[in-house]
């Protein structure tokens, strides 16, 4: 991804490990699987159908439909017609115990955007990501200076970043509003605070669900504690992290994050 002129501009990319083959595609909006010598994607086994399934990149993602297949594709031991790919997935073409596996990693630009003070909790937002990543791949997860280039603004980036996403994650600790600058200040207070860009720009974008991440015993902060742009924030529902119930917290977070960004969609 690279931003130019105010516009984020993504490269689709995807790989995918099938048939005992690798194969990687980029700027190509449609691949073709099956047993067909034209498919992109080749299979010589007899129970995938010669036009068997298509992924096709819809300018925010891939999307993998099985285009009436004899024996149909399945994701997680159930029959799918159409999938949408957040993250690595494992499908089943055929029958089980008969099919082909095809193994599919896209890089579409990243659904979660994680939002986080390093002198607050820097440590549980990489705990975060990491555990993210591991779900949804490392390409949907965004936190901090993730593949950004030497020289380009940090601000500009993040922000456009932030508006492409789906998810927008709020790290808060208990120190997260009263962090200050060198002369003092509240941080949230300035203007140009990546926090409180990153904030606004989610909240003034409609797709975008913000959810504000609780850990440390931190609270939402209060409606009149905030700056004007960003006090939706304090009416967020917001998700309560400790550390001795982490898991059973990330679990319920993955879980509504796959309901967001519609990882099956139907089958």
């Amino acid at each position: 991804m690279r931003v130019g002129e105010g516009v984020l501009l993504v490269t689709a990319v995807i790989n995918l490990v099938a048939a005992g083959r690798r194969y990687t595609f980029s700027d190509r909006a449609e691949l073709s699987l099956g047993r067909a010598d034209t498919s992109d994607v080749y299979f010589a086994s007899p129970y995938v159908s010669r036009q068997h399934g298509r992924l096709t990149y819809d300018g925010t993602g891939w999307v993998y439909e099985d285009v009436g297949s004899r024996r149909g594709t399945r994701f997680r031991g159930r029959r799918i017609d159409r999938l949408k790919l957040v993250g690595p997935v494992t499908l089943l073409l055929g029958d089980p115990g008969v099919g082909e596996e095809v193994h599919i990693s896209p890089e579409s630009p990243s659904h979660i955007f994680i939002c986080y003070r390093r002198e607050d909790a820097a440590g549980h937002a990489g705990r975060l990501r990491d555990h993210l990543a591991t779900a949804f791949g490392d390409s949907q997860v965004f936190l901090d200076t993730d593949g950004l280039k030497i020289g380009e603004d940090f601000v500009e980036r993040t922000v456009a970043l932030v508006e492409a996403c789906r998810v927008l994650l709020v790290v808060i600790g208990r120190h997260w509003l009263t962090c200050r600058d060198a002369e003092g200040r509240r941080r949230i207070d300035n203007e140009g605070d990546y926090v409180r860009r990153e904030i606004a720009a989610g909240l003034g974008r409609a797709p975008t669900v913000v959810i504000p991440v609780l850990v440390h015993g931190a609270d939402v902060p209060n409606e009149d504690d905030l700056p004007d742009e960003i006090r939706g924030l304090s009416r967020r529902n917001a998700l309560k992290l400790p550390d001795e119930l982490w898991q059973t917290g990330m679990t319920r977070l993955i879980e509504h994050i796959e309901t967001l960004i519609q990882v099956p969609l139907q089958g």
